[in-house]
């Protein structure tokens, strides 16, 4: 009889051992997946979507040129890693334009070469991908105010050109024996990805509720067909998606 029910209490204890160590387990398994679903929930409660469109106006950094109009329009991610800071990655499409005055070519009249000058309006068009750190210079209820650096790169996707304001010179540079071709305007034979590469930017951008005006400056850190270095300023507006 003594047997018999130790026998039972030694049952029962395996028993509710294990009903205790199935509802640990359990418990374990459910505050691991609340875990996992509040840090997913605080992942996309830190990531905001913008889109934004507007203007820009590219210019040549060290020769004659002259700013051109053109337009722009993409999204930012803006991943939030502070109250303050966060993390900027933007695809922009722009179509930027420069009017390049008096490119140095040549023309020729009989058996002579001579000297001419005329303008190029080159037209690019690019997709932006800057990465910018963001900070929060100042915030209220409704509004805040954000400064921001980074670096990027430009894909080139498209370019024209369109030469215009022909003036020929009486200077001779030659005959046509010792200058066969004239020289023309070689610096639009490149391909359209040659016009890609690197460059720094640097912005600021005021906010109030949902909506934004953006300042953007890049810097191209390369010669763009060729001729120079290239700056832009992209002056958007926008509006947040979540």
């Amino acid at each position: 009889m003594h047997k018999c029910i130790f026998r039972i209490q030694i049952l029962l204890f395996f028993l509710i051992n294990t009903v205790i160590s199935q509802n640990l387990n359990l418990k374990k398994e459910i505050e691991s997946k609340d875990s996992l679903i509040t840090i997913n929930q605080q992942y996309k409660n830190n990531i905001t979507l913008y889109f934004e469109a507007g203007m820009c106006l590219s210019k040549f950094q060290n020769i004659n040129s002259k700013y051109g109009y053109g337009y722009s329009a993409g999204i930012t991610i803006a991943n939030k890693l502070t109250k303050s800071i966060a993390f900027n990655y933007l695809v922009i499409l722009s179509k930027q334009n420069i009017l390049y005055k008096n490119h140095v070519s040549s023309w020729r009249d009989d058996n002579y070469v001579y000297r001419q000058f005329f303008d190029v309006n080159i037209s690019v068009l690019f997709v932006e991908l800057p990465v910018m750190i963001n900070y929060k210079f100042w915030n209220t209820n409704s509004s805040s105010f954000y400064v921001s650096f980074g670096v990027g790169y430009s894909i080139s996707i498209r370019n024209d050109y369109r030469k215009s304001n022909f003036r020929n010179t009486n200077e001779v540079l030659g005959t046509v024996f010792e200058i066969p071709i004239p020289e023309n305007d070689k610096f639009i034979d490149d391909s359209i990805f040659d016009n890609s590469g690197y460059n720094i930017n640097t912005g600021i951008q005021f906010k109030y509720k949902k909506i934004f005006l953006k300042f953007l400056y890049i810097n191209k850190r390369y010669k763009l067909r060729y001729i120079d270095k290239e700056y832009t300023f992209l002056f958007n507006f926008g509006y947040q998606l979540r």
